[in-house]
């Protein structure tokens, strides 16, 4: 893991928001005359407030897809327990406290992926089309995808569909990315697609891309020109979305057989040279 990702100034900014409060109880307790901590607020309650985070944190960290995921949840709670405690030394800082998490919410994204990645970016429907939708001939008909070894298939490809302001999206980058460092081939690439700039592709493939969306983002694999699987799957019979608890990433490695696709056109390709 490259851990220069994380000295951006949106990891900087939040983690001094979680250090200014230690440091400012002890600097008041200490430039206080004849102020014991004893005498203020009383370590019992930042105690609790302190065993409720460290809880938190174990399960985010257990549940987290990726380090982007559990740096911002973690953020988030450490900021809403310190804003608790504030209020009960000086209602005053609380607000204050308030104030600047707020700013920094709001000039502070969590930074885009910028690491290491063999994934194209898909500009327009019409690169899509020409790219993923190409199809392999047996006689005069279209093959299909159960008809044909991965190694005799025209390429397959992976796709994520995804949205700039989703942070879901943002958080598992690394993830596709790492996918197709792994196991990108000759004849089985990685593409991403950004649905707010190609919108026709979010209702060709019926993607919705609210901010009630449960499909962001939404990866599928496409063999022979035509979708085979995706995730998060949709029922057929009810049209409903499948929850999704996490992208987990050995699991979906697994779920779209990524090592078995890998393995078959590494081979192909090496057979065809």
């Amino acid at each position: 893991m490259d851990f220069r990702r994380f000295l951006k100034g949106y990891y900087i900014v939040n983690a001094i928001l979680l250090i200014v409060y230690p440091v400012s109880r002890v600097a008041w307790i200490r430039m206080t005359p004849g102020l014991s901590a004893a005498d203020t607020m009383g370590y019992t309650r930042e105690t609790n407030f302190l065993g409720i985070l460290a809880m938190i944190a174990a399960i985010k960290f257990y549940k987290s897809a990726t380090a982007e995921q559990f740096f911002m949840e973690i953020f988030f709670y450490g900021k809403v327990f310190i804003f608790g405690l504030y209020i009960f030394v000086d209602p005053k800082i609380s607000i204050i406290y308030l104030f600047a998490s707020i700013v920094i919410w709001l000039f502070f994204k969590l930074p885009k992926y910028d690491g290491p990645t063999r994934m194209v970016r898909i500009q327009n429907e019409e690169e899509f089309n020409k790219l993923i939708s190409k199809e392999t001939r047996v006689g005069n008909k279209v093959a299909s995808p159960s008809e044909l070894p991965y190694e005799k298939m025209s390429k397959m490809w992976f796709v994520e569909l995804y949205v700039d302001w989703a942070d879901t999206c943002q958080y598992t980058k690394s993830i596709w990315a790492e996918f197709s460092n792994k196991y990108t081939t000759e004849r089985f690439g990685f593409a991403t697609v950004n649905l707010q700039k190609i919108p026709e592709i979010a209702k060709r493939f019926q993607i919705n891309t609210s901010g009630l969306s449960r499909q962001l983002p939404t990866l599928i694999l496409f063999e022979e020109g035509k979708e085979y699987i995706r995730f998060p799957p949709i029922e057929e019979k009810t049209g409903k979305i499948g929850r999704v608890l996490k992208y987990d990433k050995k699991q979906l490695a697994k779920y779209f057989d990524l090592e078995k696709r890998f393995l078959a056109t590494r081979e192909a390709g090496t057979r065809k040279s």
